[in-house]
């Protein structure tokens, strides 16, 4: 008996130490609180579903090998406690693990703090709904808006919402602020802006942004551009209807089906159900998997919007089996079809390959080939019936090839000649121009120094400078510099733009004569007064020394000529100092007009190509999304500012890269302000520079500015002296020698 005790007993033992420990898997999902019980000596693996998790144990930070893993092998009862993972954006999960003795049946403490700790679980805040986000809406005028921004977190989160950093206020209409959500109630377009909704609890806080654009309504209804038909399929296929709605405008596109099977459509029937059916590619399309007879019937595609109701049906029929007999004569049919039409068309052209080579084999010693091409310029209608609206020129080039007789003058070879409009309000004769020294060259052409005899008075010779296409250019180059006259006709005159003096598109290649700068551009002028520059030091007779009070009236004479140009609607889109120009008396001209362009009445621009810019001068808006308008320009201007105080410097010279030069500009950072530079001159910069295009000084105020700090400037060399401040203005008006260094707001027009 002792021996069948004793065995008994070693194969329990045995028993024991061989077993294998149990294994427990633990999933976590968002916002999910977990109790469990485990056995002493047991493996547990505990999983996180959320995105990126952090894991705490008993409010202490636990770094797992996988992230989204923690193994527990062999678990004590010390492994009993708290376990919880939250994600970057604030979701959370819990799991309260106590550990059990089976032997002894004694649970590991720690119950009773677990319950404590889930109850008391602080967490950031999140979004419950992020389909509730929409990042861009567009509404018209008196239409109501809704924007829900739903947030969730321990403790209850509250919720603030602001237009453009600041608290909304409307001028007309009001503002109802539900629980997670706002109203807006007979919207206007100076309802616009960027709407902002911070949720917020003690430890931490969340943020979303809605770009609401306001539009004013047109009277056309809703529009759906692809038009559905009628599809016959067999049982078990898959349909597909798309709906494409207008880009432009949100629209609300809803499918509907009503059991009909005649051919008769009711406007809006009243028998409809919601067809089954879903797909990745959005509401605008329905896809229905394995179709069966009873999904046969009308299928009506609603967009609605604001401006009205449209819709369109088409009707899907399902049968068991397509006809046999009638897709073997649809394709025997379209088979002669097509071998009838390859035959004809084979002998027709046959014909006409035998019939030009002998027509070219008898005229090739009497004719030779002259290619023209001809260049024709499209002006759209003004908006509005106004002359002031700038309308960018469409250019279009045709070939035509002629059969040229021989003669004396015509060689037997093919050549290629342009053929232009001809503005006779502008036109000048080329024998009255005398061409001279290359002064320069750009993308698509080169411009020479030129004397023109009569051109700006009679009897008279002027000298000029003139823009010609280099050797072997393009239809492109041709285009671009057509291009840039006809801008140059449409902006008009003004004393700090570069004006268009006349063409020669008669007889010959293009020549557009503009104005002659003496010293160049101003880029290389300042730099070549770089050395003999000082502060404070008086006007030298040949201009060799700039004082401040100059620099500042270049910039003021260069905002001058952009207040003419935003005035006119156009966009420069490359202002730069190297495309500024100096003429006699240190009058600053804006030219190159080869990157402007035309906003209309939409009063900006979306450049599409992937040509070079010039990304040092460009807005952020202009680097992250090529968008152009009037503030792009202002902020263009703020960094010619900046070249101008530093004589010509390279802007941004540490940065090598346009994305690192976006992220620089992404963190608030700007151009250093320049040696001498004043705190005023240096604040008008940064205002130009402000990241949001909507808070940049128009170019009016700029001139505004810039007057003032010059008047400033005259006032205090007077009282250095010993002039009263009340005699500055008045004795300025009759200095020449201040005319020379800046032109006042009276002067210019």
């Amino acid at each position: 008996m002792a021996i069948l005790l004793g065995v008994t007993l070693v194969l329990l033992i045995t028993l024991v130490i061989t077993q294998q420990p149990a294994t427990f898997r633990i999933n976590l999902v968002r916002r999910q609180i977990l109790n469990r019980t485990v056995p002493l000596h047991s493996n547990v693996t505990i999983r996180c579903d959320l995105d990126d998790p952090q894991w705490f144990r008993n409010a202490s930070y636990v770094i797992p090998q996988d992230a989204r893993v923690i193994p527990l092998y062999g678990i004590e009862s010390d492994d009993a406690g708290f376990y919880s993972c939250r994600s970057s954006r604030g979701e959370w999960a819990h799991l309260g693990l106590l550990v059990e003795d089976r032997l002894t049946g004694r649970v590991g403490d720690g119950l009773e703090r677990v319950s404590k700790d889930l109850e008391w679980a602080a967490s950031v805040p999140f979004f419950v709904d992020e389909s509730q986000l929409i990042t861009k809406r567009t509404q018209l005028v008196g239409s109501t808006v809704l924007m829900k921004c739903t947030g969730d977190g321990n403790p209850k989160p509250g919720i603030v919402w602001t237009k453009d950093g600041r608290k909304i206020v409307r001028k007309a209409g009001r503002v109802e602020d539900m629980q997670w959500a706002i109203v807006l109630e007979k919207l206007d377009v100076n309802d616009s802006g960027s709407y902002r909704c911070n949720v917020c609890n003690r430890v931490g806080c969340i943020s979303f942004t809605t770009e609401l654009e306001v539009k004013e309504p047109s009277r056309q209804a809703a529009i759906v551009y692809t038009y559905l038909q009628n599809t016959t399929l067999e049982v078990g296929c898959e349909a597909r209807f798309e709906c494409s709605k207008e880009p432009d405008l949100e629209q609300r596109v809803e499918w509907i089906r009503f059991h009909m099977v005649d051919k008769t459509k009711p406007e809006i029937p009243e028998n409809v159900t919601k067809p089954r059916g879903s797909s990745n590619d959005g509401e605008e399309v329905l896809l229905l998997r394995n179709v069966t007879h009873d999904d046969e019937g009308w299928y009506t595609c609603v967009a609605t919007s604001a401006r009205g109701v449209f819709y369109q049906s088409a009707y899907l029929r399902v049968v068991d089996e397509l006809e046999n007999v009638e897709l073997i004569i649809d394709q025997y049919t379209s088979a002669m079809i097509l071998v009838i039409s390859l035959s004809v068309a084979f002998c027709v052209i046959a014909s006409m390959v035998v019939f030009i080579c002998i027509k070219l084999r008898i005229n090739q010693k009497k004719y030779f080939n002259y290619w023209i091409k001809t260049v024709t310029v499209s002006h759209m209608p003004a908006v509005g019936g106004t002359v002031k609206s700038f309308q960018l020129p469409v250019v279009h080039i045709e070939t035509h090839r002629m059969a040229v007789a021989k003669n004396e003058y015509y060689e037997a070879a093919d050549v290629s000649e342009y053929e232009f409009p001809i503005d006779w309000s502008w036109e000048f004769s080329r024998d009255k121009l005398t061409l001279g020294d290359t002064l320069g060259e750009g993308a698509f052409g080169r411009v020479v120094m030129a004397e023109a005899h009569g051109l700006l008075e009679k009897d008279q010779t002027s000298k000029v400078a003139v823009k010609m296409l280099k050797k072997g250019h393009t239809d492109v180059d041709v285009k671009n510099l057509v291009c840039e006259m006809e801008v140059m006709k449409l902006i008009g005159k003004h004393f700090n733009i570069i004006n268009l003096l006349g063409c020669c598109c008669k007889d010959g290649p293009l020549f557009v004569i503009v104005e002659y700068a003496a010293h160049g551009n101003l880029k290389e002028f300042l730099r070549s007064h770089r050395l003999q520059t000082t502060v404070n030091s008086p006007i030298d007779g040949d201009q060799r020394i700039l004082t401040p009070k100059q620099q500042i009236s270049f910039a003021f004479q260069i905002a001058r000529g952009m207040e003419h140009l935003s005035s006119m609607q156009c966009i420069h889109r490359d202002l730069a100092a190297r495309n500024v120009l100096v003429t006699e008396g240190l009058v600053m001209k804006i030219a190159d007009f080869g990157f402007a362009r035309d906003i209309h009445d939409r009063e900006y621009y979306r450049r599409k190509s992937d040509s070079k810019l010039p990304v040092r001068w460009m807005a952020p808006e202009s680097l992250e999304e090529r968008f152009y308008d009037t503030r792009s320009d202002v902020w263009s201007f703020g960094v010619v500012m900046w070249e101008i105080m530093t004589f010509g410097s390279h802007p941004y010279p540490s940065i090598p890269a346009w994305d690192d030069l976006l992220e620089f500009l992404k963190q608030g950072k700007r151009l250093e302000q320049p040696q001498h530079c004043s705190d005023e001159v240096y604040a008008l910069m940064n205002k130009c520079w402000e990241f949001k295009p909507g808070e940049r000084p128009p170019f009016s105020e700029i001139v505004w500015g810039l007057d003032q700090l010059i008047s400033a400037i005259t006032s205090e060399e007077y009282l250095d002296l010993g002039v009263p401040e009340s005699q500055a203005s008045t004795a300025s008006l009759h200095d020449d020698e201040e005319k020379k260094v800046y032109i006042s707001a009276e002067e210019i027009v």
